[in-house]
């Protein structure tokens, strides 16, 4: 060849060997670092879940407790609720392991570029469920308490007879005029109004209709059946509406970032290096075969370009192999924080490093067995080792 032609070879094996270190780096990174499953994989080991799990029991518990505390409760309904046995049945490892999944998901969307936003958040919507749930049972209802405290025109005895038995309905009902028993539900009202002044209408309004269920017990409006049935329909009722006014202070998510902006531009930097390995993994590879084809045209020798491209895969890998082996932990161990009790999360990042280096490691050394082999290949060919297969081969053909 001319020197010219030489020279562009020597140009153009350089840049594919570049390109293919390259690419073994972005594609290193973009099958770890990038990858949804992977990260995910390595936070789990690392005890992520466990930690915002603990962190997000702990906060279940405050507002649930901080909740029970602060409700104005009538006297006659009794809230039995254990917060921290609430939030330990409620946050399930399957409902973490949902999330983080999630959230990882959006972090690896964004810094991909494929959405716009950073919005990480807890959803705490089926967190409620099994919440209200939880409070629904652990509401107690005293009828017969609950009516004569917000009255002293009937007695808990009286209310207590209604739902004994038939006969005993009938023999406690009041002879009560359409004057006395407006006055009784107004005096229920005023009462109901005071105590949950800081309430929802609708539990306000439960705890009305179920007193004026007990108002039309007293008098006779209903039957023994029509009455029982009424009162365990307005029980639940109150019940759910005790629950439904709990869960109003607690929020619907839970933000795992102070604020959105701050997150964006704290991993802007982050997200313009992720983009470019993202367009690396792919552009690199095809870049590679054009620099080979590149190669066969200058030298219009397929001997000369397998050299070539041999000796690119073999110094590609070898130098691939130094960073992921060598260089890139040696890095990674220096940013390691000092001192014990790591941080969950930094340990999960600190995994998904070491693995990104670990498998750009690997498939240098890929790429250097290729090149040795491809080199190797090619060396014996050029001593004639495979004259009698081409031989033998061009036999046959002839022969068919």
């Amino acid at each position: 060849m001319s020197r010219g032609r030489t020279l562009v070879v020597v140009v153009l094996s350089v840049l594919l060997t570049v390109t293919l270190f390259g690419a073994s780096l972005s594609v290193g990174a973009e099958r770890t670092a990038l990858d949804q499953q992977y990260v995910v994989t390595q936070f789990e080991q690392e005890g992520v879940s466990e930690q915002i799990g603990s962190e997000l029991r702990g906060e279940v518990t405050t507002q649930i407790d901080q909740a029970d505390e602060q409700r104005s409760i009538p006297t006659g309904i009794t809230v039995n609720l254990d917060g921290s046995q609430v939030a330990n049945q409620s946050v399930t490892d399957e409902f973490l392991a949902g999330e983080l999944s999630r959230n990882v998901g959006v972090i690896i969307e964004y810094l991909r570029g494929n959405r716009a936003d950073l919005a990480l958040t807890i959803s705490l919507t089926e967190v409620k469920v099994d919440v209200r749930v939880a409070l629904i049972d652990g509401v107690e209802i005293d009828t017969p308490q609950l009516v004569a405290t917000n009255t002293d025109r009937v007695g808990a005895e009286r209310i207590a007879a209604l739902n004994e038995s038939e006969q005993s309905y009938q023999d406690a009902q009041a002879d009560l005029s359409e004057q006395e028993r407006t006055e009784i539900e107004e005096e229920i009202n005023q009462s109901i109004d005071q105590q949950l002044s800081n309430d929802s209408d609708e539990l306000a309004a439960a705890l009305l209709d179920h007193q004026r269920t007990v108002l039309d017990g007293l008098t006779g409006k209903l039957s023994y059946e029509e009455y029982v049935d009424q009162l365990a329909a307005d029980e639940r009722a109150l019940k759910v509406a005790i629950a439904d006014a709990a869960l109003a202070e607690i929020p619907d998510e839970e933000s795992l970032v102070d604020g959105t902006e701050s997150a964006e531009s704290n991993i802007e930097p982050i997200r313009s290096g992720a983009k470019r390995i993202v367009l690396f993994s792919w552009l690199l590879p095809v870049l590679g075969v054009v620099l080979v084809a590149g190669l066969y045209l200058v030298t219009r020798s397929p001997d000369r370009t397998a050299t070539a491209t041999s000796i690119a895969l073999a110094i590609a890998g070898l130098l691939g192999a130094v960073v992921g082996y060598i260089i890139g932990p040696t890095l990674a161990e220096s940013a390691e924080p000092s001192g014990g009790g790591e941080d969950p999360i930094v340990a999960g990042l600190t995994a998904v490093v070491d693995g990104s280096f670990a498998t750009i490691g690997r498939q240098s050394v890929l790429l250097l067995v290729a090149g040795v082999v491809v080199f190797v290949v090619v060396a014996a060919d050029r001593r004639g080792v495979f004259e009698g297969l081409r031989t033998r081969l061009g036999r046959e053909t002839r022969e068919r």
